[in-house]
């Protein structure tokens, strides 16, 4: 809330999403400061689809044959996936998308 109260709405993004990652692990845990959950990561149709193939093992260089499109971009939405997530490895991408669902 401070992030965004300070006009930082891309720190605030990711730290719900980080929020949202270990509170997923916290067997129902629910702090006091969180009246509701930390809103899902706002992901763009075209970062979630290929956020999706890295978490299942594809590598860039298979996405961008599958989709028709350069490496660079595959790399490029995956960047903007990491930052919306809060995560920044392709080894968090499954568990982060999972508590995005959520």
């Amino acid at each position: 809330a401070l992030h965004r109260d300070d006009g930082r709405a891309s720190s605030a993004r990711a730290a719900a999403a980080r929020a949202g990652f270990w509170l997923a692990r916290c067997e129902q845990a629910r702090p006091p400061t969180l009246r509701v959950p930390p809103a899902a990561a706002e992901l763009t149709p075209r970062e979630r689809e290929i956020a999706l193939m890295a978490a299942s093992g594809l590598s860039s260089r298979e996405i961008a044959e599958r989709l028709v499109v350069s490496v660079r971009t595959v790399n490029n939405h995956l960047q903007g996936a990491f930052r919306k997530l809060g995560v920044s490895r392709r080894d968090d991408l499954a568990d982060a998308l999972a508590g995005a669902a959520e």
